[in-house]
This record gives structure tokens, C-alpha cells and sequence, in this order.
């Protein structure tokens, strides 16, 4: 059978794709082998923020609970909005024949004019530190734990890491988090990370930086630094791979900036791509390629891509940091969030607002306070547009709020 568009990859980024496609009449076939929503939704962002929000007030049995009913009511969403709009589902894993741009499934072959691969990304294991699935345990089996570990190291602080250890930690397990770089958070801003480091300890949650988690047996876990901590459990949390479909052929498919890849009609979105691997950088991958392929358009993805760690406080983050650039050429602003009465009243002090701006516009923008996410949100609008500083301000902000701080906070040079 021939289709307009083959995707194989049901996530954030095939979702969206299907859905361009179909809206534009186009006969669209998905495929996805497990379930539908992808990492972000069965075990990445949606699982852990709804954990956040129960952990200090429910059992873990009942965060799980609570949890698997959000993720099966969206997986179930999903697949009902794409049977009431046609859009054809074959659950099972497809085999890529990208040389003949024929897709494989159960000896039957299915053909398409496009055909996009969009199969997201796997746990990142490290040597010596191999998946058992039971005590060495990855960002996917921690969710499959029947009842909390009295002890846990934390190997990498990422997002991953970072938000199981506000999660563990808020439900009194004793936790280690373990850094190969100098700092926490090593891929944000360096006051970000400095601010964190200082939020750890002032919680009494235990950390080493510039140090390698090198094995773990009987309940030892080795460090680089010839020092060893005793722990129930090691948890992996140093990103995700890249996961490809099973091809036919064994060769490299090389992939572009603009989603092409160096087979004909064949491309590629999401966690498989270089960006980054966040949800809404594959939805918007999927609305830039929908626009390339079926509006001749020749959008080159040049956006700004916003990252966000949850808990509390919130951290938000998003364009240029300032230990990545010459401090002569920038200027830089620095409001901690307790000048904001709004923080006092909500019994949220922790934080600040950062600005780096050039030439009286907004390059980068970083935050830790309550609300982070939404307050990075209206300085990504200015920074899209290239509203200037001084237009910016002009902005009413109501009293008393955090949002008031994005204005204020030009009054706070560093």
C-alpha cells in the first residue's frame, strides 16, 4: 500500500508530524513498537512532574498509581484523536529499508513519497556501570521500583538527575549525586550551577564534582577519587542516546540541520537529530519539516530552545551563558528573587532572574525562582522578536508578581 508520509515513531515529534500531514490531506501510516507519547510522556517529563507534585504528600505506591493513570489516559488520547482523524497506527517494530524507501513490517512492505524516522532516544549506559535493572537501575527502571531504596547515588546532574534527586531527597532517602564535570548542572549557566551547588548543601543533600563513578558491587560504589560510598541503589542518569530504527543495510544515515539525510526522501526529527533532546524541540522539528516538505518552504532551524528543570524552586534557561562569552561585549543583569515581594508573600526567596543582553537586546536569559518556566517564557517572546531592552520595559507588569522582575531587573547590572 502506498502512503504520502511514513513515520516511524510515535513521540512528541512523530505526533506532530502526523498531525501537519494530515491536516493538509495528506495519507499518513505510523508506526510505534511500544506506546504512543514516547519517552516525554511514558517515562521522561510527564511521569516525573506528576511525581514532584504528589511526593511530599503521598506514598510512592500512590505516586505510581496516580501516574500511570495520566500516562494511560494520554496514551488512549492519542490513539483515539488519530483513529477519529485517520491517521493509520501499526503497533510494532518497522524495519527501514532507506535504500529503496520501503518499510518493513511482519514480511509486508509499505511504501511512501516521505518517510520520516522519528524513533527518539534510550538510556545512556556507561562502562562499568551496565544496566542490571535492579540495583544499577536507568531513568526508564526507576519507575518500576515496588517501593523506595533507603540509599541511592545519582551518577550525572543533568535534568535527569537533578529531578530524582529533589524527588528521592524529598522523601528523606539519603542521596549522592555524582558529577564528572567541575560543577552541577554543568550544561547551564555557571550561577545556575553555583546557585544549586548552594541549595544542596544548604538541604544536606551530599555531591562530588570532578569525579567518576567507576563500579558498583555489594552495595559499594567506587568513585575516581579512590573513595567509596555504601548504597542501596545506583541510578544512571547521564543522558540518552540516539535510537535508530532497525535497517536493512548497514550504513551510517548522516542527518542534516534541515531534517534531510543523505538518502532521498528519507528524514529524520527529534531525539535523533543534533538539537537537543527536549519534547518541544522535536514539536517544533515536526512543524519546520511539515512547512519544508508540503509548502516548499526552506526553513533552517535557527530557534531559540528553552530548557527547564522542575521542583522547587523552578530552573529555567535559555540562549547565551555567561562563562561562553566575552564579558566586555555583554552586559549583565542580576536580580535575586527575594527583592520581589511577591517571593516574600509565597514564602519563595530562593533565586534569581539573569539577563545577558548586547546591544540593547535580550541574548540570554536564566532563572531560578517559583514559576521559572512561565517567567522564561515572556523573555523568549522579546528575544524572538527582538524587542528591545528599552521597549521591553515598557511592559506594565501587575503588582505584586514574579513577572515584575523581568522589568526590575535591568535595575541589578552585575
Amino acid at each position: 500500500m502506498k502512503y504520502d508520509l511514513i513515520i516511524i515513531g510515535l513521540g512528541p515529534a512523530g505526533q506532530k508530524l502526523a498531525l501537519e500531514a494530515n491536516k493538509r490531506n495528506k495519507k499518513v501510516l505510523v508506526f510505534e513498537k511500544n506506546k504512543a507519547g514516547g519517552t516525554c510522556l511514558n517515562v521522561g517529563c510527564i511521569p516525573t512532574k506528576a511525581i514532584l507534585n504528589d511526593i511530599k504528600t503521598s506514598s510512592w505506591e500512590e505516586c505510581i498509581i496516580r501516574k500511570n493513570n495520566i500516562v494511560s489516559k494520554f496514551n488512549s488520547a492519542i490513539e483515539k484523536d488519530f483513529e477519529k482523524r485517520g491517521i493509520q497506527i501499526i503497533k510494532g517494530e518497522a524495519t527501514l529499508d532507506y535504500l529503496n524507501k520501503k518499510v518493513i513490517y511482519k514480511n509486508q512492505e509499505y511504501c511512501a513519497d516521505k518517510i520520516v524516522i522519528a524513533t527518539g532516544s534510550e538510556p545512556f549506559e556507561i562502562k562499568g556501570l551496565e544496566f542490571d535493572h535492579q540495583n544499577i537501575l536507568s531513568s526508564d527502571d526507576i519507575f518500576n521500583l515496588e517501593k523506595l531504596p533507603k540509599s541511592i547515588a545519582i551518577i550525572g546532574s543533568g535534568a535527569i538527575g537533578i529531578e530524582w534527586t529533589r524527588i528521592l531527597n524529598s522523601k528523606g532517602i539519603e542521596t549522592f549525586v555524582i558529577e564528572a564535570k567541575e560543577h552541577l548542572l554543568p550544561q547551564m549557566d555557571i550561577d545556575i550551577s553555583k546557585r544549586i551547588e548552594r541549595i544542596f548543601k544548604i538541604n544536606k543533600i551530599k555531591y562530588f564534582t570532578n569525579t567518576v563513578a567507576m563500579s558498583f558491587k555489594n552495595g559499594i560504589l567506587e568513585l575516581s577519587t579512590g573513595e567509596t560510598i555504601n548504597v542501596e541503589k545506583v541510578l544512571v542518569a547521564v543522558g540518552r542516546k540516539k535510537l535508530f530504527p532497525k535497517c536493512l543495510q548497514e550504513d551510517i544515515l548522516k542527518i542534516n540541520d534541515d531534517f534531510t539525510t543523505n538518502y532521498k526522501d528519507i528524514y529524520s526529527i527529534g531525539d535523533t537529530t543534533n538539537y537537543p533532546m527536549l519534547a518541544h524541540s522535536a514539536t517544533h522539528q515536526a512543524e519546520m519539516l511539515a512547512l519544508n516538505l508540503y509548502e516548499n518552504k526552506n526553513i533552517k532551524t535557527d530557534f531559540l530552545i528553552p530548557s527547564v528543570i522542575y521542583g522547587e524552586p523552578e530552573i529555567a534557561s535559555v540562549g547565551i551563558k555567561e562563562q561562553d562569552i566575552n564579558k566586555e561585549n555583554y552586559e549583565i543583569y542580576n536580580m535575586p528573587i527575594l527583592a520581589l515581594p511577591k517571593a516574600w508573600c509565597d514564602n519563595q526567596t530562593e533565586g534569581f532572574i539573569k539577563i545577558i543582553a548586547k546591544d540593547n537586546l535580550i541574548k540570554g536569559a536564566h532563572i531560578i525562582s517559583k514559576e521559572a518556566s512561565s517567567l522564561l517564557t515572556s523573555v523568549m517572546v522579546a528575544m524572538e522578536n527582538n524587542v528591545t531592552i528599552d521597549n521591553f520595559r515598557k511592559i506594565i507588569f501587575p503588582h505584586p508578581t514574579l513577572s515584575e522582575g523581568l522589568s526590575q531587573v535591568f535595575d541589578f547590572k552585575k
